[in-house]
């Protein structure tokens, strides 16, 4: 049985450059020696079955067998067909699974995130002056060029949004709008909201603002019980508002949807005017424990806010709101140690030193020399300094953030928290394989996947 593409496209491309050879992140065998399997918890499992979306809008519930792109076909289970369906891929917008485990904690390890802003999750971290090396949790040793890597960062900052994307479904007012592009457009006075997995207490949440003019007031909201809509306020939440000529001001949603301003800080937006075009960057440290959230701004501590009144359980829903025509972009929410740092200049943006950020919230630049037996060595103004690799929140490389490429690939999102572009070769015997820019070839086991994008666009309405 076949369903016949009702939109004609073409699957994405993204150039294999970098490292030669193949690259199989396996699962790892039942007691393999040496294996993540063998000294951790089991790495995420999906469920057989995931919800798979058409480019017209239609949605089904099946298991994927078989991707074939030279032949342009993808099979598929059905749990009211008998036999397999066949799918053409340019029909193809994305599969969801969900996991088929719920774990009290997040998986092991460390999230290395690549200049290119693709990220995977390794243990046993070792580097040297060019390169970085380490395991994924399915046992398998990778090797990086240091000037690929941005940043590694603990995994105790628990990935829970990254975004957003293009085909990503958010409240744009009262509808509900599948983005077109990686960024969310912001009409003047137009909510934009979506909702999120339960939010944690110690939360820290990072985006980029840009505008080609100076908005006169700006809201951001966090901890919302539910999407913020024209006819529909949350009953609980946090608002965090500026404007171009006062203080900003952190304001509680109260019961009835009333906010209260609790607390400000003299943070005089206008100040920022001159940089608002290459785009703001906002860090948002929230505990709800302490009462407390500190605000950064382009790196640098820009106030600190203090709730008299223990707050509401923490929400699963953020929203944006500005006065004039802005975007938001490089969306980032995450849990947190609870830990403050002093500045965020030696992991925020373009770099020329290296730099970490310890769980004690202090920071430190200069040359990372090497990493070896869970030690790091830092060259810095203060000299030769090493210090376990335990005690490191995040470590920053110095390069280039790569460019945002044009280039299309398939997107897949793995239930670890990585995130991989790359050329997608086929689907077939329970494993993905592909060709990333830089690792080259690698296979990735279908079962450790929760998402996979074929196509960055907005899907029809069905008739």
């Amino acid at each position: 049985m076949k369903i016949g593409a009702l939109l004609v496209g073409a699957a994405f491309l993204i150039s294999a450059v970098g490292a030669r050879g193949g690259i199989e992140l396996d699962w790892p065998a039942a007691g393999r020696s040496g294996s993540a399997a063998e000294s951790g918890p089991r790495p995420p499992e999906a469920e057989d079955f995931g919800l798979l979306e058409l480019a017209n809008g239609e949605r089904f519930k099946v298991r994927i067998e078989k991707l074939d792109p030279a032949a342009g076909v993808l099979v598929v289970r059905h749990p009211l067909f008998r036999g397999p369906v066949e799918i053409e891929e340019s029909a193809l917008l994305r599969f969801t699974a969900k996991p088929a485990r719920e774990d009290d904690a997040p998986p092991p390890g460390w999230m290395i995130e690549l200049q290119n802003d693709d990220r995977i999750r390794g243990v046993d971290l070792a580097a040297d002056g060019e390169r970085l090396r380490f395991q994924t949790l399915y046992g398998i040793p990778l090797t990086l060029p240091r000037t690929a890597v941005k940043s590694v960062s603990s995994a105790v900052n628990s990935l829970i949004y990254d975004g957003p994307r293009a085909g990503e479904e958010w409240f744009l007012g009262d509808e509900r709008r599948f983005l077109e592009l990686p960024a969310l457009p912001l009409k003047p006075n137009v909510n934009a909201s979506l909702i999120l997995p339960p939010l944690p207490r110690k939360m820290r949440m990072d985006f980029l603002l840009t505008s080609s003019a100076f908005p006169h007031s700006f809201r951001v909201l966090f901890h919302l019980d539910r999407p913020l809509r024209p006819r529909e306020n949350p009953a609980r939440g946090y608002i965090l508002a500026f404007s171009a000529n006062e203080k900003a001001q952190w304001l509680r949603i109260q019961a009835g949807g009333e906010p209260k301003a609790v607390a400000s800080a003299n943070v005089r937006m206008v100040e920022y005017f001159q940089q608002m075009q290459r785009g703001l960057r906002f860090a948002i440290f929230s505990d709800l424990d302490r009462q407390e959230m500190t605000l950064f701004i382009n790196g640098q501590k820009a106030g600190v806010f203090r709730d008299p009144v223990r707050p509401e359980p923490p929400g699963q829903a953020i929203a944006f709101q500005a006065a004039q025509a802005a975007a938001i972009g490089e969306i980032r929410i995450s849990a947190w140690s609870g830990k403050v740092p002093d500045n965020l200049s030696a992991v925020a943006g373009d770099t020329d030193t290296d730099g970490w950020i310890l769980k004690t919230g202090d920071s430190i630049s200069g040359t990372v020399l090497e990493i070896r037996s869970g030690q790091v060595s830092l060259r810095s103004s203060l000299g030769d300094l090493t210090i376990p690799l335990s005690q490191i929140e995040t470590l920053a490389f110095r390069g280039r953030r790569a460019p945002k490429s044009r280039a299309e690939g398939v997107e897949i999102f793995l239930l670890d928290g990585s995130y991989l572009r790359m050329r997608l070769e086929k689907i077939e015997d329970g494993m993905l394989h592909g060709v990333h820019e830089s690792f080259g070839k690698l296979r990735v086991p279908w079962r450790a996947v929760a998402r996979l994008h074929w196509r960055r666009g907005t899907p029809e309405s069905p008739e």
